[in-house]
């Protein structure tokens, strides 16, 4: 697909836990290859990440089951689900830069501080394998609520 398009100096896609499509099609080596800047975003899908999952509203609800998994898996493995959403994102190395909106200072330091914290690789493998398969209903924004 991207040889098609040489002229990009940049690119942006979403890229978290729950959406792998940034894997496919080797993105990751085209971006490599070609020293093009990538920048990931909706690392925390839209906040849904950050929810507790029994507070979801209506246009969100269907995700619950999913989320309940995800809170699961950061709690049994020691980790809070914004950091390992971060380090999830932040360990593949085509991975430039992440987008992340933010409204408060404290919002700012928790992101600077997940910066530090790297994933394992064990972990990294359990994610994409437990979350391969979420509905596109869950994991494109643009299609909550339908």
């Amino acid at each position: 697909l991207f040889e098609r398009y040489p002229l990009f100096d940049a690119i942006q896609f979403p890229a978290n836990i729950f959406d792998h499509r940034f894997l496919a099609e080797n993105i990751g080596g085209f971006i490599l290859d070609r020293g093009i800047m990538a920048f990931c975003r909706s690392v925390y899908l839209q906040g849904l990440f950050l929810l507790p999952p029994e507070s979801l509203g209506p246009q969100a609800s269907h995700a619950c089951g999913e989320l309940l998994r995800l809170h699961e898996f950061a709690k049994v493995r020691g980790w809070k689900v914004d950091s390992l959403a971060f380090a999830f994102v932040n360990s593949f190395s085509h991975n430039n830069s992440l987008v992340i909106g933010m409204e408060t200072a404290e919002q700012i330091y928790r992101n600077a501080e997940n910066l530090k914290r790297s994933l394992p690789e064990e972990i990294r493998g359990e994610l994409l394998l437990k979350f391969s398969a979420v509905a596109d209903t869950i994991r494109d924004p643009r299609r909550w609520g339908s």
